[in-house]
């Protein structure tokens, strides 16, 4: 059974450690001389990157780190996942990189590999799973995954219209097997 005042508490203690601003956790890597974040908000929630390298890659000597979303935040009524991206991106790719020889490739829809956002959020889920002892059935029910994208993004274009149409509460396609699965909403 999931003790909600016990997983607050692990999550205050997480956000003193891991905690930055949405600002910050928002920001786009590529381009350190010019930075560029995709929200402006100042409400901390814990940074999953840091905290899954710290607690996770050298306790358990993995090699690698976890593909992971973002940012975990807890309000007072409801949990969220939440993974920026800036720039295009497609579904339908997933880039690797070989540990060994650095040598990059993109695997397409047609090859086995899960789709990137796909995998972010199973591994989030799994590590959160574990850090509050709880179940997947607990996420299905209290856990939103929340995108956020840059307004240039084929993603946003393609979707647009459908969004308007919608009053704002579309889920895309491709993020629908997501809602109800894994997530109480996306």
């Amino acid at each position: 059974m999931h003790n909600a005042d016990n997983s607050h508490n692990v999550y205050n203690c997480l956000l003193g450690d891991f905690g930055k601003t949405m600002k910050e956790l928002s920001i786009d890597d590529s381009k350190a001389d010019d930075p560029k974040y995709l929200v402006a908000s100042d409400l901390k929630a814990v940074g999953l990157d840091n905290l899954v390298r710290t607690k996770f890659t050298e306790k358990l000597k993995c090699k690698g780190d976890p593909s992971t979303c973002d940012a975990w935040y807890i309000d007072a009524s409801n949990w969220y996942l939440i993974e920026f991206k800036s720039g295009t991106f497609n579904f339908n790719e997933f880039n690797v990189t070989c540990p060994e020889c650095e040598h990059s490739f993109c695997l397409n829809s047609k090859s086995k590999s899960k789709h990137e956002i796909f995998l972010k959020c199973t591994e989030s889920l799994l590590i959160i799973s574990e850090i509050v002892n709880t179940t997947i059935e607990f996420t299905r029910e209290n856990l939103k995954f929340v995108l956020v994208v840059e307004d240039t993004s084929s993603l946003v274009d393609t979707h647009s219209h459908l969004v308007k149409k919608a009053d704002g509460s579309y889920i895309p396609e491709k993020l629908r097997r997501l809602h109800k699965m894994y997530f109480k909403d996306v």
